[in-house]
């Protein structure tokens, strides 16, 4: 069965039905495609998120996100999100950052708002230690009517290797899977397919390309370009002295996201 998933933004492709695949969100909440802790594999890039919202009219909604990753060489990440918000008379074009630091060996997460300045700290997320590459490809996901499709879901079919390719200089291996919505599962008269294929990086551990294409005539693109393998500026994975700490676990200012 479907579970329901909260804190993520959903788009309509037809009356009863919405289709996502990595859309942003303001809070710790990992994404398919964020980078997770990878030692030695330090790196930066942009993540590009398109989703594509046809109606009966033929008209077509587009909403594009960006996030930019960096990641060292211990496995600390740092994610970046923009996203747009509603519209002032005095900004007709407003965009929302949130910035999230990930120390996978230390366990702690911390959520910094730049506009109010204000940080939370998330401690005890030990959960993704950080690996050494070769990294396995993460499993297939989507979601779907705002619910989170997950790989055991009955409705999947066999995985479809597509081989491997270089992008941008780098080896990925491709991957699709097909999903089916049954009939009557969300008051759908006809079943609905769901198309998801995706192009991962063993050795850099990200995701390069994934895109997911429903029978719906909605669809969403992600992509991660402008990469640069190196060292990211340290400075990026501390936390700054004049942001208000909040949160159960709250640290004094010249505590930092520790810098090795």
């Amino acid at each position: 069965m479907l579970r329901k998933s909260g804190g993520s933004i959903t788009l309509l492709i037809l009356p009863g039905a919405l289709l996502t695949l990595g859309a942003p969100v303001a809070h710790a909440q990992a994404e398919p495609t964020d980078p997770t802790g990878v030692v030695g594999a330090p790196f930066s890039g942009v993540a590009t998120q398109r989703i594509t919202r046809p109606t009966l009219d033929g008209n077509r909604f587009v909403f594009t996100s960006t996030a930019r990753y960096y990641r060292d060489s211990q496995g600390r990440t740092r994610i970046e999100r923009e996203f747009p918000t509603p519209p002032a008379a005095d900004n007709p074009t407003p965009e929302r950052v949130t910035i999230q630091i990930n120390d996978p060996v230390s366990g702690v997460t911390y959520i910094l708002e730049p506009q109010s300045k204000t940080v939370n700290v998330l401690k005890g997320n030990l959960a993704q230690r950080p690996v050494q590459p070769p990294v396995p490809a993460p499993p297939f996901s989507i979601k779907f009517a705002g619910m989170t499709i997950g790989p055991m879901e009955r409705g999947w079919s066999t995985t479809v290797s597509l081989g491997e390719k270089t992008m941008d200089g780098i080896r990925a291996l491709g991957n699709r899977r097909e999903y089916a919505v049954a009939a009557g599962t969300m008051r759908n008269e006809k079943p609905i397919a769901i198309t998801v294929e995706q192009w991962f990086s063993p050795e850099l551990g990200v995701m390069l390309v994934k895109s997911s294409h429903a029978s719906t005539g909605g669809e969403s693109t992600y992509r991660l370009d402008d990469i640069v393998q190196a060292e990211p500026d340290a400075a990026l994975f501390t936390l700054p002295s004049n942001y208000t700490q909040r949160g159960r676990d709250e640290l004094t200012p010249d505590q930092a996201v520790r810098n090795k």
